[in-house]
């Protein structure tokens, strides 16, 4: 149970990391930040 708990916290540790960058990306390169976080979905609801 641990382990799961631990895995989900890294998970989401992980999606804010990508979330904080992509923010500014999305500004930027709009295209290439919506591809990133589509697959990071993906990847999360897997």
């Amino acid at each position: 149970m641990a382990e799961q708990a631990v895995s989900v916290l890294v998970r989401v540790e992980l999606v804010r990391a990508v979330v904080l960058v992509a923010l500014p990306a999305l500004v930027f390169e709009p295209v290439l930040a919506a591809q990133v976080l589509q697959s990071l979905f993906w990847v999360v609801t897997v």
